[in-house]
């Protein structure tokens, strides 16, 4: 099996499309699907077809056969190969590679340790991943890793332990955390993080998505003010010279440790954790990125904490 990455759109946006394919295979089916990694338990793992709204079970044989082993890694695909970083169980500075549908263990590691770290694959999806937000204090240090060395990145001014990363007009860019910088927007740039106006609540949890014009959306998580579950759609924009976040919208239930994924003019919102409902939404958005409609499509049995998702033409790894 080979993993294919592939940039749908220009580098600042930062869509990625995970293709599998076998060396001698063409794969010809129209429909769109996605991988949604779940490392704990990682069994639960399984394909969406977007077309069809059916679900189809993908299968891993994890390292020792624990499926909670990869418990709150960060999960990446960097130059047609999937990566898991760090995690709670066992080296906690792990780099672990999937390689045809098995796990295996690389002799590099992170300097840091990572539980559930922020991970945000380079603009052209080869270069490298960043990985940022140590389970250390202070919660701010970052990582570079480019599929063979690992290197040290700025650290951010402000803790986002819990928080996540996106691209915002083509920079790397964190919102919110679970202590320290709740509220803190910070972008990276050549010269190191630069601080944004804050969020207006505290939050963590969240996922975050970069559109088409460069602006970045902010789904869900825990806001901390009141300590309860989040449905709120927020928006970070460049309004009259500011960088501003406003509301652009809601989602149908709340959501928490979750992913979101673009395709096209929708976006997929994959829950983590909620108020015992679990619905799978799919936020459909205009020409001009504005939310229009969200809808369920489908709902998790369970907490499923801190999935990824990929795009894919087919199940990368079917019923054996």
């Amino acid at each position: 099996m080979k993993l294919r990455l592939i940039i749908l759109r220009a580098p600042q946006n930062s869509v990625e499309c995970l293709k599998v394919c076998n060396e001698e295979d063409t794969v010809t089916s129209s429909d769109t699907m996605i991988l949604v990694i779940v490392p704990n338990p990682l069994n639960y793992s399984y394909v969406l077809n977007v077309n069809t709204l059916t679900t189809s079970p993908a299968y891993f044989t994890s390292i020792n056969n624990d499926d909670t082993y990869l418990s709150e890694t960060g999960v990446a695909v960097l130059a047609d190969k999937m990566y898991f970083l760090g995690g709670y169980y066992g080296n906690k500075r792990k780099i672990v590679k999937l390689n045809s549908c098995s796990l295996i263990e690389l002799g590099v590691e992170l300097y840091f340790r990572y539980v559930s770290p922020a991970v945000l694959v380079s603009a052209d999806g080869f270069s490298n991943v960043l990985i940022c937000f140590s389970e250390e204090e202070p919660y701010n240090q970052c990582n570079v890793f480019d599929g063979l060395h690992v290197t040290l990145e700025s650290s951010s001014t402000y803790e986002h332990f819990n928080g996540k990363l996106g691209y915002y007009n083509g920079q790397p860019t964190t919102v919110g955390g679970q202590i320290g910088g709740t509220r803190k927007t910070e972008v990276l740039g050549l010269n190191g993080w630069t601080s944004l106006s804050d969020h207006p609540n505290s939050i963590h949890a969240h996922s975050l998505v970069g559109l088409t014009n460069g602006d970045l959306l902010l789904l869900g998580g825990i806001d901390l003010d009141i300590s309860e579950f989040s449905n709120k759609i927020m928006r970070l924009s460049r309004i009259f010279g500011h960088n501003l976040w406003t509301v652009a919208g809601t989602l149908q239930q709340v959501c928490s440790h979750g992913t979101a994924k673009l395709i096209n003019n929708s976006l997929f919102v994959f829950p983590g954790r909620g108020d015992d409902r679990y619905g799978i939404q799919r936020v459909n958005l205009s020409e001009d990125n504005t939310i229009t409609t969200v809808d369920i499509i489908g709902n998790h049995e369970k907490d499923l904490w801190n999935p990824y998702a990929f795009k894919v033409d087919r199940n990368p790894c079917p019923a054996p």
